[in-house]
């Protein structure tokens, strides 16, 4: 009865795993055509099949990753944010030189000699050039900021959607966390940025920022090198001696590591650059741009000091001494095992084996202090 209860719940966790699987790469299909068909509008149609070729890989990536994977994810690498972002990306590119046409446009018929960074956008709807149209009116600057303000939230919500893969419940809430801090920090430089005068008129200023954007953005698609390793588990022992806590060095090449030199190249130096070359360059002084350089540099500086600190400094463990008894109701027989991690509480629990096994786990705490 047990086994039987056992088996269901692993078919009902597999059929719920790939409803969600499903479901992420929905939405993100879903605001892929959308963006795409707005661009449609104000571009080449031909533009159209072109974009709509991330979101048919889609389809084939959610096979191969649901058949050919342990978890249903990858482990370093996430191929549906980065097909979604395929098809999304280009399109918001599109859009906005769209509106810097738009400006150069209004320029030229009324004589300027430069572009008005404030001027008013005609109101357009969904599809509204091709017949069938949805009747959401917006401005043409509005709807490249609202498509693109959908996509962080999607990339967040899909990534909860998505099977956790090798990650554990702990590690996808620290990967959530920093998909929100990354998501706000892109969406504030583009938007910020992209509507400075002296960019808002400057086709190669605005190329060089989103492309800056566009980098940034590739950090939505790496997964295990933005979370901490999970707990560290040592050699069981035959004996129940108390452990002493232990030193674990990376070196180099350790996952949080990785993480603060990636977020460093990805984002924070891209970022300061852009921001003092506009200062140096074009005497774009105000408020918050010394505000976000200062907050660039603060940032950059304690993120290499922490890099100094995890290769100086090797992480500090305390060991947990977990007796677990086994009582075979056959043999009698007892065994004592102990594993070694990172828990900082006492607990006792019972699980019920397939085999008919009763093993009652006694968690004893054994932290010492290191002499």
């Amino acid at each position: 009865m047990t086994a039987l209860f056992s088996k269901n719940c692993r078919y009902v966790k597999f059929f719920m795993l790939n409803v969600k699987a499903i479901l992420a790469r929905l939405l993100f299909a879903t605001h892929g055509l959308v963006t795409i068909w707005r661009v449609s509008d104000v571009c080449d149609k031909k533009i159209f099949l072109l974009l709509c070729l991330p979101l048919g890989l889609l389809v084939i990536e959610m096979v191969v990753t649901t058949f050919y994977t342990k978890n249903g994810e990858w482990k370093w690498f996430c191929p549906s944010v980065f097909l979604y972002l395929a098809s999304v990306i280009p399109g918001i590119w599109l859009l906005h030189m769209d509106l810097y046409q738009q400006r150069e446009t209004y320029r030229i018929t009324h004589g300027l000699e430069q572009c008005q960074p404030m001027m008013m956008f005609n109101e357009t709807t969904l599809g509204g050039n091709q017949g069938i149209s949805i009747p959401l009116l917006l401005p043409s600057d509005e709807w490249a900021c609202g498509l693109q303000q959908i996509m962080f939230v999607l990339l967040i919500v899909g990534r909860w959607l998505l099977p956790k893969g090798q990650l554990s419940r702990d590690q996808l809430s620290q990967l959530l966390i920093t998909h929100l801090g990354i998501a706000a920090d892109s969406l504030e430089f583009s938007l910020e940025t992209l509507d400075i005068g002296e960019v808002y008129c400057n086709m190669n200023l605005i190329s060089a920022v989103l492309t800056i954007w566009t980098w940034s953005m590739l950090q939505f698609t790496l997964v295990r090198w933005s979370v901490s390793k999970g707990q560290q588990h040592g050699q069981p022992r035959g004996d129940d001696r108390p452990a002493k806590p232990t030193r674990r060095y990376d070196g180099c090449c350790g996952s949080e590591i990785w993480f603060l030199v990636l977020t460093v190249l990805l984002q924070d130096a891209p970022f300061l650059t852009m921001r003092l070359y506009l200062m140096l360059k074009y005497q774009v002084v105000n408020q918050m741009m010394l505000f976000f350089v200062v907050k660039n540099v603060l940032v950059i500086c304690i993120q290499f000091y922490r890099v100094i600190i995890l290769l100086c400094c090797p992480v500090q463990y305390y060991d947990t001494s977990i007796a677990m008894v086994g009582v075979d109701h056959e043999d009698q027989n007892v065994a004592l095992v102990d594993v070694h991690h990172d828990v900082r509480q006492s607990r006792t629990l019972s699980l019920t084996l397939s085999n008919n096994k009763v093993m009652d786990l006694t968690y004893r705490l054994s932290m010492v202090e290191d002499s």
